[in-house]
């Protein structure tokens, strides 16, 4: 037989194939034979057609992914002529093929198609694969050609007439016992995906190791499984599969889909694929050496973007990218960080696998772990065990094979982000804000992720510094709480009260740290982690006089008479605070908040108990004032109830308070401690040591401060600190106003005043307004000074 013309120009030629009339006679040559495929069961293709094969661009996939098979099986079959034929004199072979190999040179030429393997002589002439399909409307016809190991008369009987005789498994068994491999389809079931589309199938094939005497082999086959076979003059080596058609097929209508469904599947192919109208340029389908494939230390940041937004569809560049390989279990690919806007974009990525080449799905489970999934990539593989349809990888190839490709990425991730954190941590802080879910997301997914990562997740401080949570208690110790806030919005009050307290704190405000602080407590179990609206007595070195546990329950009894019907669970407290502008505040007791939280999250409401009842006791992490004992206040004995859920803590220091509970004004008040911040000044014209009465018709001028100094005992007739008021010194009306509007403040910090709260609040504020301005006219005229 003569050798076939197989080194002919890249440019790929069409080919009309048209089919057979009824009057024509099929060439079968000396083999000539008619007959029914060997399979059992009845309308095979129809159950292939409707159940293995869904997806309606399959057929480009599987032919395509056949094509490519004959050409490895040829590439590879060089080796093993070689080894078969070099102890008994056969020809030697010049530049054979490494399986898969691929060139990183500029041109980004595929190394089998580059260079040229050369077989042996007779048939074996120089080898550049290629495969082309031609979309033929005027013919109806589509076409995948491929030069590779083409098949014997004997072969189409025996891997096409036999359905499911798979010829790509029997020559894996061979090359693998040569130690070769990469094989793409391992099932001969993919073939008959053509009937999808064709009622009509035919296959033209010359084979490369073909003897004198044998030729070319042609294989007709309609939708009723009744098929002919018999020689044709096809003069290359290499194989035909041609689908004649059903008329308003939608390639034929717009052939834009059938190119759409080549790039989708073979667009990072090892071998040159190509796609072919009839009087159009042929198109390149594939990218044989896209950027994972090239040293990375040769890759800039425009190519990684310009690969990045078209292929992904993204409009932003990535903030950054991990190639990564693994030669033992054979992956490579590349994950891309994605700019979500802080989250505000869509939060799932797109991971694309392909095996040698060829796309068999994306974010396939078994594979790609949960956090990882949240970037977009691709992770290319040697030899995935792959379904029948080729569309899935199959869950029954044992565990040892997915699962150490999956564990290779979660390596690889972890160990990347490990060595920014370490090595670049201005980087790292820099895309903080975008890796924060995805690096906090996999501490809660993987462990492996969570052994290197956990102690390097990082928080904003009050102070916009980022730190982790070591890091913080280094910069605090010997103290072993944490304090963070979970919204800088909602807690901002509180935030300024611990800057001025020189206390710093960690802003867990994402959606995930929540659940991530138990994993934080588990880790630090010698710390508690407390938010800053549940500790502000401690923070301020709160502390209460004899005189005002005495005094505690009359106070409560006000407060109870001016607002308990608008407290709710909500129980009142009071303490000395040592900064005097601080009014009211709203504490959160840290366990039954967390406790509702967690209620809330799973749909549950928590709703209130009602006023709370049990006095205030002092603050238990307090001691008293100049070592005095302080008594149980009412409430804190054993008899005592539980803890409120939230407590109104009232700073008898401040004068707005003092009024409000008639404690003797601010005047009674101890002296601020040396270097603290000085007393808010009072309303009206008359400094500070004037108070405003409300609703008395004018300011009301405070006696003078008493000359004892505090701690002594009070002058005859004076109001020891903390002492209850004379009988008819408070103003009912004064303490109404004044207790709602401290109840309003408290709540504002915590953006929790309702709509009809809100309104009073508003109104109650012009009413103070207006006073304020009737005090003003109604105070006599500043004398000029001498």
């Amino acid at each position: 037989m003569s050798a076939t013309n197989d080194n002919r120009s890249n440019t790929p030629h069409a080919k009309n194939h048209t089919a057979p009339s009824d009057s024509q006679a099929v060439h079968t040559g000396s083999h000539g034979e008619n007959g029914t495929l060997s399979i059992a069961g009845d309308n095979l293709f129809s159950i292939l057609k409707n159940w293995l094969y869904t997806e309606p661009d399959i057929v480009f996939r599987e032919l395509g992914s056949n094509a490519l098979d004959a050409i490895e099986k040829r590439a590879q079959g060089a080796f093993a002529l070689e080894q078969d034929t070099a102890g008994a004199g056969g020809a030697s072979l010049a530049h054979p093929l490494p399986p898969g190999e691929v060139s990183d040179g500029g041109d980004g030429a595929v190394a089998g198609a580059a260079a040229a393997t050369e077989l042996g002589s007779g048939p074996h002439v120089r080898f550049s694969p290629r495969v082309l399909v031609t979309l033929d409307a005027a013919a109806k016809t589509l076409t995948f050609s491929d030069n590779g190991i083409g098949m014997t008369y004997e072969q189409v009987q025996k891997y096409i007439n036999t359905i499911a005789f798979s010829g790509a498994r029997e020559f894996v068994k061979r090359s693998d016992a040569r130690g070769q491999g990469g094989i793409i389809g391992h099932f001969g079931v993919g073939f008959y995906s053509a009937f999808m589309y064709a009622d009509h199938v035919a296959i033209e094939t010359r084979s490369c190791t073909g003897g004198p005497g044998e030729g070319a082999v042609r294989w007709d086959c309609t939708a009723d499984m009744n098929f002919t076979m018999g020689s044709c003059g096809k003069e290359d080596i290499g194989t035909d599969v041609i689908l004649y058609l059903n008329e308003g097929n939608p390639y034929l209508r717009d052939p834009r889909h059938a190119l759409a469904a080549l790039r989708k599947y073979f667009i990072f192919s090892h071998y040159p694929v190509a796609f072919l109208v009839p009087g159009q340029d042929p198109v390149q389908i594939n990218h044989p050496n896209p950027i994972w494939r090239q040293n990375p230390d040769t890759v800039t940041e425009p190519d990684v973007a310009a690969f990045y937004k078209g292929f992904f569809g993204d409009t932003k560049d990535p903030l950054f990218w991990l190639p990564f390989s693994s030669i033992d279990i054979g992956i490579r690919g590349a994950l891309f960080f994605r700019d979500t806007k802080y989250g505000t974009e869509e939060l799932d990525g797109q991971v694309h696998i392909y095996n040698r080449g060829v796309y068999v799905g994306k974010n396939i489970p078994s594979l790609i772990p949960k956090f990882v999934n949240l970037q977009s990539g691709i992770l290319e593989c040697d030899d995935l065990p792959l379904a029948v349809s080729r569309s899935d990888v199959r869950e029954d190839s044992g565990p040892d094979a997915l699962h150490r490709i999956y564990e290779c990425l979660s390596q690889e991730v972890s160990i990347a982000l490990y060595e920014m954190f370490a090595k670049s941590r201005g980087d790292f802080e820099k895309y903080w804000p975008e890796l924060n879910a995805f690096v906090k997301y996999g501490v809660m997914q993987d462990k492996t992720f969570a052994g290197v990562m956990m102690k390097r997740i990082i928080f904003e401080d009050i102070t916009g510094r980022y730190l982790t949570i070591d890091e913080y208690l280094h910069e605090t110790a010997p103290r072993s709480t944490i304090y963070y806030a979970s919204d800088a919005l909602d807690q901002a009050h509180y935030i300024r009260i611990f800057r001025e307290c020189g206390v710093n704190a960690l802003l867990f405000d994402h959606v995930i740290d929540q659940p991530l602080l138990f994993r934080f407590e588990t880790l630090y179990p010698k710390c508690s982690f407390t938010r800053i609206d549940s500790d502000i007595g401690a923070i301020y070195g709160g502390e209460l006089t004899a005189g005002d546990v005495r005094n505690a329950k009359q106070w409560e009894r006000r407060v109870l008479d001016c607002i308990g019907p608008r407290l709710g669970d909500i129980a009142p407290r009071f303490t000395r605070l040592a900064f005097r502008d601080v009014s009211a505040l709203i504490v959160n007791d840290e366990n039954a908040r967390r406790m509702a939280d967690m209620m809330e999250l799973y749909g549950h409401k928590a709703h209130g108990t009602g006023v709370r009842q049990a006095a205030p006791a002092a603050n238990p992490s307090t001691p008293a004032t100049k070592g005095t004992a302080t008594p149980s206040a009412p409430g804190t004995g054993a008899d005592a109830a539980p803890a409120a859920a939230k407590t109104l803590l009232f700073n008898l220091a401040n004068p707005i308070v003092a009024a409000a509970l008639g404690t003797g004004g601010p005047q009674a008040n101890p002296a601020p401690p040396t270097g603290g911040p000085q007393a808010t000044p009072a309303l009206g014209t008359g400094g500070p040591q004037a108070t405003l009465a409300l609703g008395t018709g004018g300011p009301q001028t405070n006696p003078a401060p008493p000359t004892d100094a505090p701690g002594d005992a009070p002058a005859p007739g004076a109001n020891a600190p903390g002492d209850a008021p004379a009988p008819g010194a408070d103003i009912p009306s004064k303490s109404s106003i004044l207790l709602n509007h401290l109840l309003d403040i408290a709540l504002l910090a915590q953006q929790a005043l309702g709509p009809e709260d809100m309104e009073n609040f508003l109104a109650r504020s012009e009413e103070i307004l207006t006073l304020l301005v009737e005090d003003q006219a109604s105070a006599p005229a500043p004398q000029p000074q001498p």
